[in-house]
């Protein structure tokens, strides 16, 4: 399962472990549509075969860059973000 914070990131737990992910530090403008940035972010990392710690990570930061759009109407800026990290 995995919690998120919004700004200061969030927790995995599975089983008996527990971690802690951070987001990257960004001025937010607009965090709608953010949750679902993040959900699409952690899906792509585990298609790529992360471990869900990292898919974590890869979705908080696909949140933050979306939280950085007026009403996230820019989806280019996410897949901008996706070329430049891989």
């Amino acid at each position: 399962m995995i919690v998120t914070d919004g700004p200061r990131g969030g927790e995995v737990f599975r089983a008996a472990e527990h971690s802690v992910f951070v987001s990257i530090g960004v001025q937010q403008v607009d965090a709608t549509g953010a949750g679902d940035s993040f959900a699409a972010g952690v899906l792509d990392a585990l298609a790529s075969g992360a471990p869900i710690e990292e898919a974590a990570a890869h979705g908080a930061r696909w949140g933050a860059m979306t939280a950085i759009l007026p009403c996230s109407a820019d989806i280019r800026a996410v897949a901008t973000y996706k070329k430049m990290t891989r």
